[in-house]
């Protein structure tokens, strides 16, 4: 005789069953799901950070131009996703691009210290607005607000 359990008809497996394999898909997939979306949320946001901080690092640098070159240097918004800075054209982020409220909206800093031309020369008037968003989610905008005549920004 043997000493031991005894053997049923159905031997005991060691492993997973189908419904229990399929709960821990359907959990993964939701999970999966939520990360998506949030971090895509997080990378369009982030896009226009960069954008907005990218015009208003331009502005500055022309200023600086102005000042450096004694002479007139310009930064003036070309397109939904492009702006020049003394004529060289720069282009926003990936993924980001103005709205139809700054096209063609520009700021000329005047030598020798670097101040804004106003209304007279072109320029919009203070304050005057940049606004970024995101291509595909325009819920995430921001804006670079010039507030002053030595074009100091604020970002909102």
């Amino acid at each position: 005789m043997k000493s031991g359990p005894t053997s049923s008809p159905h031997p005991h497996h060691a492993g997973f069953t189908l419904l229990e394999l399929l709960v821990v898909l359907a959990v993964l997939g939701v999970l999966l799901g939520v990360a998506y979306d949030t971090g895509l949320r997080w990378l369009q946001k982030t896009q226009v950070q960069h954008g907005v901080t990218q015009v208003e690092q331009d502005i500055a640098l022309a200023r600086s131009q102005a000042k450096r070159k004694n002479e007139a240097v310009a930064f003036e918004v070309t397109s939904l996703t492009g702006y020049s800075v003394g004529g060289v054209e720069h282009e926003l982020p990936a993924g980001t691009a103005f709205t139809s409220a700054a096209l063609n909206r520009k700021l000329t800093f005047r030598a020798p210290f670097g101040v804004l031309g106003g209304p007279a020369s072109g320029d919009c008037t203070l304050p005057c607005e940049f606004p970024v968003q995101h291509r595909a989610n325009t819920e995430f905008s921001r804006t670079v607000r010039i507030v002053s005549l030595l074009g100091h920004g604020v970002i909102r």
